[in-house]
């Protein structure tokens, strides 16, 4: 079959990010015979005439929507991404001759039955597409009533929509590796700033699937399952060799986690040393999993920047969000990757379930410690104001319970949990600013000061009761005209 991908992700703030899900998608459909032609959205003005001109290139037979987030995740600056799918879908449908329309991604896998709903698309694919879209294909090609697909939702004659069981796992044997020529070239000339200074994109990298931590807030089983995946060590830096000898500048272990499970990221340094790989790189790292051994193979073998999950300066609070970590580890941790000089950010929550005024201090006393105003540019203390709710999560049992999230509200829009009594605390949120404010190397939110923590709070509520009011009327709009 003749397939077109749409990647529809058009966020380059705080940087662009390359469409990894769709390039591996594509790979498995060419591997299994089909044709596919991938059309990325994200450095495009005119969207519309440009679906139009590749269906009129291509003629597919079937079109793929790749929707990599649903919102920004930030309360403070909340961006909403579903209109956007939900207008491609219906600038698909209105070409001259329509095809069924698929959507898959990590961010349609975190609601896929909400976005269905939304969209009105023919077909989702909830969790591991790389399996099951060429499924799909061979399925349609047959012309055949598709069944039998992990993760596949599809509408019933009247009108029901019926959810199979996502994979729990998928091996790194059956997948083809992505062809670079899937990614737009404009990825790699973009520049963006960063408190590093210029920045450019760098080619993503996965170690894994999955991940072995149980934190309360994460949906991502959703999109890989609860399960774990390891790639072979030596695939790993097979890949790394191919950006090196292509000419690439650097590359990104994407994994949720890097160091975990800790052997195996060891492994893959200690074969990148072995075959003497000296690429800048970065990864995300838990700071509950950091030895001597392993930040001495990092920086042996080019890491140039690392993030730390770090969540909170509170032990109470880790414990609560059931973190693998606690306080001091976190410091040894920061310590140990400092001493070899790469640039560190650490991420950080405020309003977390159980925070409260005494435990903010905690975390921003720790986060004063860490990355003070003197600390070198590049150093980074990222602070976000509320955890975004993921269906299923513990988080999501936790805001029905306490009333943070009212029992019938959907998660189709963006919601987040902030613990009850912080957004009510005007001297607390005052605080919070103030510190905030006081040090270059942090970010909260890129209105403070010109707009006080307490306005743009206002601000943010007003703008959630204005988005739900407009999803809800597209529901109904959509149910009204059966499309």
């Amino acid at each position: 079959m003749r397939v077109l991908l749409i990647s529809v992700n058009k966020q380059k703030s705080y940087r662009p990010v390359l469409p990894v899900g769709m390039a591996i998608v594509a790979a498995q459909a060419r591997q299994a015979g089909h044709h596919v032609d991938c059309l990325d959205l994200c450095f495009e003005t005119e969207d519309q005439l440009l679906i139009r001109q590749h269906v009129t290139a291509t003629t597919p037979d079937v079109i793929g929507i790749s929707v990599r987030n649903v919102d920004s995740q930030n309360f403070l600056e909340p961006t909403y991404y579903l209109p956007f799918v939900r207008q491609v879908v219906t600038w698909c449908r209105d070409l001259p001759h329509p095809v069924p329309i698929v959507l898959g991604g990590a961010g349609f896998s975190q609601l896929p039955r909400e976005i269905m709903a939304y969209t009105r698309a023919d077909y989702g694919i909830a969790g591991f597409g790389e399996r099951s879209f060429p499924h799909l294909l061979e399925q349609l090609a047959a012309g055949n009533s598709p069944v039998s697909i992990p993760g596949l939702l599809r509408w019933t004659g009247d009108g029901a929509l019926e959810e199979e069981s996502i994979d729990v796992a998928v091996e790194y044997d059956d997948i083809a590796p992505v062809d670079r020529h899937d990614y737009d070239s404009r990825y790699f000339s973009y520049g963006f700033q960063t408190h590093g200074g210029d920045q450019h994109c760098v080619e993503p990298v996965q170690t894994k699937k999955g991940c072995v931590l149980d934190c309360i807030f994460c949906g991502n089983f959703r999109v890989e399952g609860r399960s774990i995946t390891l790639k072979p060590v030596e695939r790993v830096v097979d890949e790394i060799e191919r950006i090196a000898a292509t000419g690439g500048s650097g590359f990104e272990f994407v994994d949720g986690v890097f160091n975990l499970p800790l052997p195996h990221a060891l492994n893959v340094c200690r074969e990148m040393q072995r075959r003497k790989i000296d690429l800048p790189w970065s990864c995300q790292l838990n700071p509950g999993a950091v030895t001597e051994e392993l930040g001495d193979l990092m920086a042996a073998t080019g890491c140039r920047h690392v993030e730390f999950g770090t969540d909170s300066g509170s032990d109470a609070i880790l414990a609560t969000l059931r973190k693998n970590f606690r306080r001091r580890h976190i410091m040894d941790a920061h310590q140990l990757v400092a001493a070899r000089g790469l640039e560190i950010v650490h991420c950080v929550f405020v309003g977390a379930p159980g925070d409260t005024p005494e435990t903010i201090d905690e975390t921003l006393t720790l986060l004063e410690q860490l990355i003070p105003p003197e600390a070198q540019v590049g150093n980074q203390g990222y602070i976000s104001l509320g955890m975004r709710i993921c269906e299923g999560s513990e988080l999501h049992r936790i805001a029905l319970t306490d009333g943070t999230l009212p029992k019938n509200a959907t998660l189709g829009i963006p919601r987040f949990y902030v613990a009850p009594g912080i957004l009510e605390n005007p001297e607390l949120l005052d605080e919070i600013e103030r510190r905030v404010t006081a040090n270059a190397h942090w970010y909260l939110w890129w209105g403070l000061p010109r707009i006080s923590l307490k306005e743009r709070v206002t601000q943010v509520k007003r703008l959630e009761r204005k988005t739900e009011q407009l999803y809800r009327q597209a529901l109904q709009d959509r149910n009204h005209d059966g499309h």
